[in-house]
């Protein structure tokens, strides 16, 4: 039999033969660009192939939602939680199980705060030595940084990993909760208090405000806890994330209560998570670095002639 790649040549070829010819300057031409497409140099694909490796994408995404739905299905069949509980007690549990993902972060954060004497040095030295207008200063940096986390056993990647593991779930959470609240019917009375059908959205958005709070509540404790000099200066993210906590409320005020129950329950186990690592005692257990934050430069290396204290706005002696 023929493989699907010559198929595809031969039935372009077939195609291209049944095109009627042209005339071009009194000679006849054949215009093969209505019935074939050229990928590459030689290479004939039909464009129905795009269309096959969408589609495959597509349904691997709709098998990997179809398994969460499935598992918090499940849970709640066994345990007999109501859908609130369920939701918030698999969301839970998710975050204990990555917990130690935080850890490894939060080690490799200690490490970069106990060396940065160190990396202040040998910055000051790069540029004494010329800075980026040096390529051998540059090449030397770059040598010296990479040996000094290799000595402390830095790995920079393991920084990213929360990022890695709690986008997923978040971005997956969300899509399954918002498929299942126009198929469960359990969803209709599975709430408490006042959102009893987590399926519907919250008429007075009391739960988007309670959200968009501890979004706020996250931003402001973990800029509180920061102990790093260079990092305290951010105030521009802070800033950011102060104005994405307002602006969270109106743009999900919409969505079902189910949604913002499932980011709520996240971000206070996120609250605790960030309060309980910032706390000596656990970092001591967890064997997580706790240098002492490095003590502001004393004096500036600018010397005044004159006392400003003494003088107008203008310059002049008071």
């Amino acid at each position: 039999g023929l493989s699907r790649h010559a198929l595809h040549n031969s039935t372009a070829v077939m195609a291209a033969e049944e095109v009627p010819p042209k005339e071009v300057g009194g000679k006849e031409e054949l215009d093969l660009t209505e019935s074939i497409t050229f990928t590459k140099e030689g290479d004939i694909q039909p464009v129905e192939a795009i269309d096959d490796v969408v589609a495959a994408d597509a349904e691997g995404g709709s098998r990997i939602l179809s398994a969460i739905e499935h598992g918090l299905v499940s849970f709640h069949d066994f345990t007999g939680l109501p859908w609130w509980a369920t939701i918030a007690v698999a969301v839970v549990a998710v975050r204990v199980v990555s917990f130690p993902v935080f850890v490894l972060s939060q080690r490799t954060s200690g490490k970069l705060k106990a060396i940065q004497p160190e990396v202040e040095r040998l910055k000051s030295q790069y540029q004494t030595e010329g800075g980026s207008a040096s390529p051998e200063a540059t090449k030397k940096m770059k040598e010296q940084f990479l040996k000094l986390y290799e000595r402390h056993n830095i790995k920079m990647s393991r920084m990213f990993l929360p990022m890695v593991v709690q986008a997923p779930m978040m971005i997956g959470g969300y899509l399954t909760l918002r498929s299942m609240a126009s198929t469960v019917e359990g969803f209709k009375e599975g709430g408490f208090f006042w959102f009893m059908d987590i399926a519907v959205a919250d008429p007075y958005m009391r739960l988007p405000i309670i959200a968009g709070v501890s979004i706020l509540g996250l931003t402001e404790l973990s800029m509180a806890l920061n102990t790093n000099p260079a990092q305290q200066q951010g105030k521009m993210l802070k800033y950011i994330m102060q104005g994405f906590a307002i602006i969270f409320i109106p743009l999900t005020a919409k969505l079902p209560q189910c949604i913002h129950l499932f980011w709520l329950t996240s971000n206070l186990f996120s609250l605790g998570q960030i309060y309980a690592l910032a706390q000596p005692s656990v970092k001591k257990f967890l064997k997580i670095p706790n240098p002492k934050p490095a003590a502001p430069e004393e004096a500036s290396h600018i010397r005044y002639a004159y006392d400003p204290a003494k003088l107008n706005r203008r310059g002049r002696k008071k």
